[in-house]
């Protein structure tokens, strides 16, 4: 395994993402944590996000 050179996915996912949040008025803030805020992600490290929501009950249905 190696560090990630490039941040080119994350920046495309949070940028698609962040379209999505200020499309959501419950969502009142995204928080990045974990590897990827600390600056020692993995190529292969997962994204950790902390929504803010005024109300979080619809988040957790399963929609799928």
């Amino acid at each position: 395994m190696r560090p990630s050179s490039s941040n080119d996915q994350l920046k495309v996912f949070l940028k698609v993402f962040l379209r999505w949040v200020e499309s959501q008025l419950m969502v009142e803030g995204v928080i990045l944590v974990g590897s990827h805020a600390r600056g020692r992600a993995w190529q292969d490290s997962d994204i950790d996000l902390v929504l803010l929501c005024t109300e979080y009950q619809s988040y957790l249905e399963d929609v799928s």
